[in-house]
Formats: structure tokens, C-alpha cells, sequence
């Protein structure tokens, strides 16, 4: 037991000196996150307050029959901006909001039960004030509700507000000047009215009431995400499995030098090899997640950024990193094996990660992309983590709800690094 932890440490100590000695790879995994994560980040701090996205999912719950609700289902599914899903109006508020927490719908839209005629029954009462000199009745505010994802960018919801408000606002001005047009027939109605009426104030005539809520859990707060709160998740995810370029160099550097061949000489098996190496690269993961979270909470205040919140959340977030770490280590055992070269595994190795970080939701969003690409999204592993990430962060995930996001990076990681290993020791025989 003792001879095999001797060899276990020296593997360690010998990984730990190559890390270190690698200055190269060293400045890729820290430097360039680092700077990444606070340029882009500062870059698209007022594209993430002002951008309109495209072909957002949104689910429509319309509850009226009358030609309000019509007019506004028939205006948000020929808008270019939506991707409407439309509920059977027996549907339940519960289940859309269900629909919208899990991430299915990015926006949820309620329209009550007989608005069309209460908007009709509101503006008769507003106009019987005007013309016929009485006491402003009892209007009826009505509720249009509006439900986001704790991931939507509060530019996009309120994009949808104005949209819906601008046809209440429409609908309300056609039903009193449809009432006044009536009115206008008795004259005797006009001249009581300018007898002593008081005129209605504007507002008076503006009796629908756009609620938007952020879906929360257990009625936390939620914030809807900024720049920060994208980039940090983003960027951590990109940084960890850009150690496919160093990690994968140091295999091919031991297996062209000999090193490899003259540590088999040793008895230890081979597996102890690779989890040498897995276990260090982890601990630089683990690193990198730190130091990009200190720059979050720290620098981004002083450069006029708001902080990353991650208060309470650290330990599932740690389990996300744990994960990922998996994934990329794994897949960087696999490049670092196939390849022949250490030019063939940087080239194929960074470009690769940088085409999963782009259709996996890193560089945009994953909903602004074509059809296509959001198909294909769901098979790259940095979305997985970007997702766990993002249920962690918004959502106020547990460690238990994002196990299935976690399975696949674990997953994936496993397998990759059997494959790579397994490769690895063949081709090491063949030479």
C-alpha cells in the first residue's frame, strides 16, 4: 500500500512540475479568461440592456373570445420576433408557469377570461362620466399577466409589454370613441357635459394594467440577468475545457520524448497514468472558477459593473465546476490521444471548443440562433454546463435538480477519457 502511494505522489509531483514549467499553457488557462471574461463582459454591458432577440419561444394562454384576445394572438404569431406556442384556453395559469420556470418557454402570456367585453363595459362607464356630468363609476382594472424565465434579459420583456400594451391601449381608444360617436347624436348630453363636468384626466381612460413577473422558486426574488451574470457562467465554462490545448500538448510531449514508455517501466498500472493527470488539471479547474468568480464579485465593481451574485450558491456551483472538469478532461484525453502532433491537437483542440462554445450558447444565445443550430445546441457539453450554470445562478437549483445536466458532462468526460486512454496505449504499443 505504501509502494503504491509512493508512486501515485511521485506521478503527482512529476504532473505538477510539467504544469508549472509550462509557461505557455499556464497564461492560456488563467490569463485569457481572465481577460476575456472582463472585455467581453464590458463590451456587451449595454447590448445586454437594449438587444432584441429573435424567434423567442413564448407561450400564449388566451382565456377571451372576444376580438381583443384574437387581434393579440393573431399580432404575436405573425410578429418575425416569436415563436408562439398557443394553449388550449381550458389550460391551466399553473402549468404555463411551470412551462416557463423549466426553461420551455422563455415568455408566458395570460390573457384573462372576458376581457374584450370588461375593456367594452370599462369604456362605457368612462364615457357616461364625459358627456353625461356624473360621478366617475367604479372602474374594473384589468389584469393582462406576463410570465418570464429567470434567464430572459428584461430588455426582451419588455419588449413584450410595450407590444401588448400598445393594442390595450388601441382597443381602449376604439371602444370610447366608439361610445362617443353614439353620444355625439344627443346634444342635450353635450351641453350637460359642459356645464359642470370635471373632464377626465387621460389616465381615467387607461384601465388595463400590464402585470410582469420574473417566475421565482419558494418566492425568492429573482433578478433577470445582466452581462454579468452571463459572461461569468459563460466564460468559466469556456476556460475549463480550453485546458484541451495544454493538457493535450503534455501527453504527446511525453509520448514523443519517451516519457511515457520509460514510466510503463515502472510497475504501476495504467490507469494510475491518466488520474494523475485528471486529478491535477481538475484542481486547475477548480482554480480557474475561483479566480474568474473573484473577478466577478471584486473588478467588475470598480470598472462601474454590477457584482456576480453567488451568494448561498457555492457549493452546487463547485459541483457544476467538478463536472465540467470531467467533461473537459475527458475530451482533452481524447484529442490529446488521436492526435500526432502537438501542433495537430492546439489547432484541432482550440477550434474545436471554440465551435461547441459557439453553438453550445456561449457567444450567443442559444434561442437567437437558426432552427438548426438550437437543435444542435443540445448536444454540445458546454450548453450542458452553461444550463446547470444558469439553473444554479436563476434559478436557485439544488444540487439535485441539475443532476441530469451533470450526468451528461460526467457522462461524456468518462467515456471520452476510456476512449482516449484505450487509443492512447494501443498507438504507444504500436511505435
Amino acid at each position: 500500500m505504501i509502494t503504491e502511494l509512493k508512486k501515485i505522489t511521485a506521478l503527482l509531483y512529476k504532473d505538477l512540475l510539467v504544469l508549472v514549467r509550462d509557461r505557455a499553457g499556464l497564461l492560456v488557462m488563467f490569463f485569457m479568461p481572465v481577460a476575456l471574461v472582463v472585455v467581453i463582459t464590458y463590451i456587451q454591458d449595454n447590448t445586454f440592456k437594449s438587444v432584441l432577440e429573435l424567434d423567442v419561444p413564448v407561450v400564449l394562454l388566451n382565456k377571451d373570445d372576444g376580438k381583443f384576445g384574437m387581434s393579440v394572438r393573431q399580432k404575436i404569431e405573425e410578429s418575425n420576433f416569436f415563436n408562439v406556442t398557443i394553449l388550449d384556453n381550458k389550460s391551466d395559469v399553473s402549468s404555463l408557469k411551470d412551462d416557463v420556470w423549466s426553461g420551455k418557454y422563455m415568455i408566458g402570456i395570460v390573457i384573462p377570461e372576458n376581457f374584450t367585453k370588461l375593456l367594452s363595459d370599462n369604456s362605457t362607464k368612462v364615457v357616461s362620466r364625459l358627456f353625461g356630468g356624473q360621478k366617475m363609476p367604479d372602474i374594473e382594472v384589468l389584469d393582462i399577466e406576463i410570465y418570464a424565465d429567470p434567464s430572459t434579459r428584461d430588455s426582451l420583456v419588455n419588449a413584450v409589454v410595450s407590444l401588448i400594451r400598445e393594442y390595450s391601449t388601441r382597443f381602449q381608444m376604439e371602444f370610447v370613441f366608439s361610445r362617443v360617436q353614439a353620444q355625439m347624436f344627443s346634444f342635450r348630453a353635450i351641453t350637460s357635459s359642459m356645464g359642470g363636468a370635471t373632464s377626465p384626466t387621460i389616465d381615467e381612460f387607461d384601465f388595463v394594467n400590464i402585470s410582469k413577473k420574473i417566475i421565482s422558486k419558494g418566492g425568492v426574488e429573482i433578478t433577470p440577468p445582466n452581462s454579468v451574470q452571463h459572461n461569468v457562467p459563460a466564460w468559466t465554462m469556456f476556460a475549463i475545457f480550453f485546458i484541451v490545448v495544454p493538457f493535450s500538448a503534455s501527453l504527446i510531449k511525453e509520448r514523443d520524448e519517451g516519457s511515457f514508455m520509460r514510466l510503463r517501466t515502472i510497475a504501476f498500472p495504467s490507469s494510475y497514468y491518466m488520474l494523475s493527470k485528471a486529478t491535477i488539471y481538475l484542481l486547475v479547474c477548480v482554480l480557474q472558477f475561483l479566480i474568474i468568480l473573484c473577478v466577478g464579485v471584486w473588478i467588475f465593481s470598480w470598472i462601474g459593473l454590477s457584482s456576480f451574485e453567488y451568494e448561498g450558491k457555492l457549493v452546487p456551483l463547485l459541483f457544476v465546476v467538478v463536472c465540467t472538469a470531467v467533461a473537459a478532461i475527458g475530451y482533452a484525453a481524447l484529442v490529446g490521444s488521436v492526435a500526432n502532433t502537438h501542433h495537430q491537437a492546439a489547432v484541432f483542440g482550440a477550434v474545436s471548443i471554440v465551435i461547441l462554445s459557439a453553438i453550445g450558447g456561449i457567444w450567443v444565445p442559444v434561442f437567437a440562433m437558426p432552427e438548426v443550430c438550437r437543435t444542435i445546441s443540445g448536444w454540445s457539453p458546454l450548453n450542458w454546463g452553461l444550463q446547470a450554470f444558469y439553473d444554479v445562478v436563476l434559478r436557485n437549483y439544488n444540487i439535485g435538480e441539475i443532476l441530469l445536466h451533470c450526468y451528461k458532462l460526467t457522462g461524456f468526460g468518462v467515456v471520452a477519457m476510456v476512449l482516449g486512454s484505450v487509443y492512447g496505449f494501443r498507438k504507444s504499443h504500436s511505435q
